[in-house]
Formats: structure tokens, sequence, C-alpha cells
């Protein structure tokens, strides 16, 4: 792993012993967060959640039994429940927060709590009115809850909004074949099979084991790994998982050993004093032989991005530019601030997989909440006294991947948010490249040294287009088109990493570097 990646694992190493890695996981969700694909501890965050619901929960119900006594654990567990799952709608359908609504204990409280009132029915009244016998209700239910299952499998992805309303599928379908009991058809013919309690005995250790190996395969392959690999993978994690139910945690669960917990304790603090080391070191320590690549970020950062969808940086003093689109215009500020910042003034107004136009739109791009909320920043700037706009986007992202839509996509920019500005500078987008290709052979990677990066020939095809329509467009005095292709893809061979310096921060964003290399022409421009 390069540095800045390796030191990121660190976080998530501290984290993961601290059990409380879906905390870390949210905050870094975003548009420029690294592919879940390269994390190999993100599956920690499951029992991260977990292990804050078993710290918190034994005290709810303690407290539930002082007040109400009789029905107190069920009406906690209901109420809980109730609110953790209105919760995770209303995240969904009303704050479109995709991030919090998966890592948050909130609103996943309420599938650990299913299992809670389930053994409630069971233990009380419940289990008196389960017949031993096999019943056909019982048999249903324990069908059912099996298809749901599988229903689930097949038709959850990640273009779903998860959990959400599809969370009841796996939850519900196996707290229902838990309730049929053990003599439906289904469960003892399937789930009690030897093979089958085998494997559920081995499940929580390849539970720990499947993810990391396939994480790592990511990376060795520089990208997806193939079909094969990843069944091979998936294959070696079932014996790693049984060395370890063997050998790891039967011994410590069920021999008798004086510290036992002290042990397991220390273990844990030393693993995370490891984390906290390598996060001290940006990850540097255990590199060796090669140079860093560089590849700082080329947006810029700021506190109040978040809360209004913009910020502000440059000379106060500064005439004034607004600099708005989606990431493409997020990835050109911190270059920005560095060449342009003692003479202007920048009002940064993005948001990432938002067209930001004033009659062209783009709905089915990106979170329609958040794209509304800068377009809205943006027509708030109206008032003011606006010397020029930079109008930067991924243009063949929004259907500009034809002449007819380029013009028309362009001619919506020359609006410029009704802002009227002297000056409006349109920047192109940029190609595609195999970044992850390209840093494993700069790192020489084991299996992966100077192989061939796949060319992203589609996106470089229709940046050339966007160059050719745009220069035979006739646009006023004051516009200026200015193409990062041009650029970082000279002779249509893009550089994904020159020297020591990454031009790509990931398959399509820039760094602060390359984006320099876009500030004499937008200085031009301004002038």
């Amino acid at each position: 792993m390069p540095a800045d990646e390796y030191a990121r694992l660190a976080t998530h190493i501290v984290s993961g012993a601290g059990f409380f890695s879906n905390f870390t996981y949210w905050k870094e969700a975003g548009y420029f967060d690294p592919a879940a694909e390269t994390k190999p501890l993100l599956h920690l965050w499951s029992l991260a959640i977990e292990e804050q619901f078993y710290i918190v929960w034994p005290f709810v119900l303690f407290a539930a039994n002082k007040l109400c006594r009789k029905r107190g654990l069920l009406l906690a567990a209901l109420s809980v429940a109730a609110i953790s799952f209105c919760l995770n709608l209303h995240a969904i359908y009303v704050k479109a927060d995709t991030a919090g609504l998966y890592y948050s204990p909130m609103t996943r409280f309420w599938e650990l709590l299913v299992g809670g009132i389930l053994a409630y029915w069971h233990a009380g009244k419940g289990r008196k009115a389960v017949p031993t016998a096999v019943s056909s209700l019982a048999s249903l239910c324990s069908a059912a809850g099996a298809g749901a299952i599988v229903i689930g499998l097949f038709c959850i992805s990640s273009t779903n909004a998860f959990p959400g309303w599809w969370a009841l599928l796996p939850t519900i379908g196996a707290a229902m074949l838990i309730g049929a009991g053990p003599q439906t058809w289904f469960n003892r013919n399937v789930l009690a099979h030897p093979a089958g309690v085998w494997l559920g005995l081995v499940s929580y250790p390849l539970y720990l084991w499947h993810w990391p190996l396939l994480s790592f395969a990511h990376h060795l392959a520089a990208g997806a790994p193939p079909a094969s690999v990843r069944l091979v993978v998936v294959l070696l994690a079932v014996p790693l998982a049984w060395m370890t139910k063997r050998f790891i945690e039967n011994p410590i669960r069920l021999q008798a050993r004086h510290g036992r917990v002290s042990m397991l304790v220390a273990c844990m603090a030393l693993v995370a004093g490891i984390g906290i080391f390598t996060q001290y070191q940006q990850g540097l320590p255990w590199r060796y032989g090669t140079v860093e690549l560089q590849r700082e970020p080329g947006r810029f950062e700021c506190e109040d991005r978040k809360k209004n969808s913009g910020c502000i940086f440059g000379n106060p003093s500064g005439k004034i530019v607004v600099v708005y689109g989606d990431s493409h215009a997020e990835h050109l500020t911190r270059a920005l601030d560095e060449a342009l910042g003692k003479e202007y003034l920048f009002y940064m107004v993005t948001n990432g997989s938002c067209f930001m136009g004033e009659n062209v739109l783009r709905p089915d791009i990106g979170n329609q909440r958040d794209c509304r909320a800068a377009q809205e920043k943006l027509h708030s700037l109206r008032g003011k006294n606006i010397y020029a706009v930079i109008r930067s986007q991924r243009w063949h992202a929004y259907g500009g991947g034809g002449e007819a839509s380029i013009r028309e996509l362009v001619s919506d920019a020359l609006l410029a948010g009704g802002l009227h500005p002297q000056r409006t500078i349109i920047v192109g987008s940029t190609a595609d490249v195999g970044f992850d290709c390209e840093v494993s052979n700069y790192y020489a990677l084991p299996f992966s040294h100077q192989r061939q990066c796949k060319p992203a020939d589609d996106t470089r095809a229709v940046n050339r287009l966007f160059i050719r329509v745009t220069q035979a467009l006739q646009v006023g005095e004051g516009v200026r088109f200015v193409y990062p292709y041009e650029k970082i893809c000279p002779q249509d061979q893009c550089v994904a990493i020159e020297g020591h310096v990454s031009n790509y921060s990931d398959t399509h964003h820039l760094t602060k570097d390359a984006a320099l290399l876009l500030m004499p022409d937008i200085a031009r421009a301004l002038r």
C-alpha cells in the first residue's frame, strides 16, 4: 500500500480494536472516499455496532424493568426497535444520508432487536404455543423465511437504499426461520444437516477471514480480480476459518486459563498501539526502497462546506470568482488557492455528481436534495459583484457524449447561474485512467510489475469531441475554454504518474499538482 492508504488502514485498526469502526467509515464515506474493496477491515463495522448495542441495551432493560416491571422488557424492545426503524427510513427519504443510514447504530439497532423480541416471545407464552410436532403453519413460516433471505440475496444490490425497507427481507426472514422451530422440514433437513451445522460453527471466523482476503486480492490485482480468483479466495477462507475455530477460538472459549481476559485485552491494546504509532508516522516507517508517490488531493477542504454546500478562500479584498460544478470543480480548488489566491477571492459552490444547470437538469445523477441545496447557494450569490465564474463538470457523465448534447450543456453553462460575470471560464473534464494499475506499477507490487494498464478509450473520445465542439462555438468575448485533457493527455496518451508525482488521485479526479498545470490558462482567461 502507498503510505497514505497504509496510514488509513492504521486508523481502521485502531477503530476496529476500540469497536467504533462504524463511526470511522461513516466519517470517511463520501464522493472521494476510496472504494470499499480497498479497505481490508471494512467488515468490522458490523461488529462495532453489535458491541455498542450490547453495551447500551442491558442498561435500557434494567431501567425498563424497574419502571414497568411485567411488560417493561417487551415495551422497551418494541419501542426502541420502532424508533430505530423510523430513523432508518428518515435517513433515506428525508436526510438522504446513505452513509449515516448504513453505519449509524441507531438505524441498525432494530435488526438486533428483532432477535431480542423473538427471544422474549420464545421464552414466554410463545414457547408453549409452538407445537413440538411439525405444523403446517410452522413449515410455511420456515419456507417463507428462507424465501425472504433468498430474494434479498438476489434483489438487494448497491443501487438499493440499504437498510431501509429492503433490510426487512433478511432480518424478518431469519426471525421466521428461527421462530418456526427445529422440527420444520427445512430447518430439520437443511439447517440441521451436519454440513450446515459445521458451516454454521465456523461462520464467525469465516466472516472475519473472507473480506481481508478479497480486499488484498483487489490490491494485488490493482482492481477487481477475476471471478475465478474471488472464488478461490473465498474457498481459501474456509480452511482458515476452521483452523481459527479449532486452534484459537475453542481453546480460548472452552479451556480454563488464568488471566485469559487480561491477555486478550492486552493483545487488543497492543494491536491498537501499533495502529496509533503507524498513524502518527503517517504510514511511512514501513516504506523502503521506493520514493513515496506524491498525490495530494486537488480539492479544497473547509469547515462550512457541509453546512451550506460552499466555502470561501483566497484574498478577502480581491475580485470575486465563483467556482461551481461537481467534483471536477472541486479538484481545481486547492491549486486555485495556491496559484491565484493572493489575487482573487474564491467562492466554492460544488457538490459531487451535480450538474448545477439552470435549464438543463440531470435529476437522475447525484443526490437531488444536496444538488438543490448547492444550486440555492449559487443563486444566493446573484446580488454580489461577481467578476468571473469558473464552471467545471465531468461533462460526459451528464449526457455530453454527442455534439448536440455538448452544445446544450455548454449553452446552459454560459448562463453562469444568472450571476452576470465579466468573465466565464468553462473547464473540460478529464479522461479516465486505470489508476490502481498505475499505482501498482509504481510500487512494483507482487505479481503486478509493469502490467499493461487498460486505457479508457471511451472517455478519451468524448474529451476529444468536447474540445472540437466547443472550439467551433460562437461565444462572447468574455468566455474562455480550458481543457485539462490537453495538459494531462498530450497526443492522446494520458500520463497518470510522472516521475514521483501523480496527476490523478483516483480514476478521474486530478491531484493538486495536475490542477496546477491548468492555472496558467485559467490565469490568462481571468485577466
